[in-house]
């Protein structure tokens, strides 16, 4: 690792403390600010980066660094599939601001850190995870009927995502990889009881689709 590496790096990193703080800032402020679950998921996925672009490098533990921050944030995220979450007003525009300029600055350096390394569909797509949240968190706010778009914004993220890792599974032959993508597209059947039905999955809901995912394990290898 060079030294314009390394100190691209380090401002990643001071970025990455920098916007803990806001998250802090944001729970133990004057006013709780409800965009505290966005920032998490935006954090993770920074760190998710942080760990392919280290794993790239060589870094031994970046590869266990990465799932863990990936299932973080698509775990994190998931509770913004339903348009409860997204707040209608901003408490503090300062910290809003100065918050996702910082964000696009970390998320900006991670994209020229990466440009040499190899990607697969599912990631690249991932790198756009903080525009996404950047987005939703604009439309609630400023776009009538906002806080119905921005959820809709991210289920087709997360059900393209789960697709490509379904898709990727099943061509590497990776059953685990195959089983995350079915859990992303189960988030999505969670957010739609939420969203239409007004409450959670019913026992047999549960069980439906948990003997859809056996079945469709026993067919994984014809598949």
């Amino acid at each position: 690792m060079n030294k314009n590496s390394k100190t691209r790096l380090y401002t990643v990193l001071f970025s990455l403390a920098a916007l803990c703080f806001f998250i802090l800032w944001g729970i133990w402020g004057p006013a709780y600010d409800w965009f505290t679950g966005t920032r998490l998921a935006v954090i993770f996925a920074l760190g998710t980066m942080i760990a392919h672009y280290l794993e790239a490098a060589g870094n031994a533990n970046a590869s266990f660094m990465k799932i863990g921050f990936c299932a973080m944030t698509f775990l994190i995220g998931s509770h913004l599939l339903t348009p409860y979450f997204w707040p209608g007003r901003i408490a503090d525009h300062n910290v809003f601001v100065v918050f996702w300029l910082t964000a696009g600055l970390a998320w900006l350096l991670l994209l020229s850190m990466m440009k040499e390394t190899k990607r697969d569909d599912f990631f690249k797509i991932f790198c756009e995870f903080p525009v996404v949240l950047f987005i939703g968190s604009m439309l609630p706010v400023y776009v009538d009927s906002g806080s119905i778009y921005a959820p809709a914004l991210l289920c087709v993220f997360y059900f393209i995502e789960g697709a490509l890792l379904v898709h990727k599974g099943v061509a590497e032959k990776d059953r685990a990889l195959f089983n995350c993508g079915l859990v992303l597209l189960c988030f999505l059947l969670i957010a739609y009881s939420l969203s239409f039905l007004f409450a959670l999955p019913t026992p047999v809901h549960i069980i439906v689709v948990l003997l859809l995912i056996v079945f469709l394990n026993v067919l994984f290898k014809k598949f």
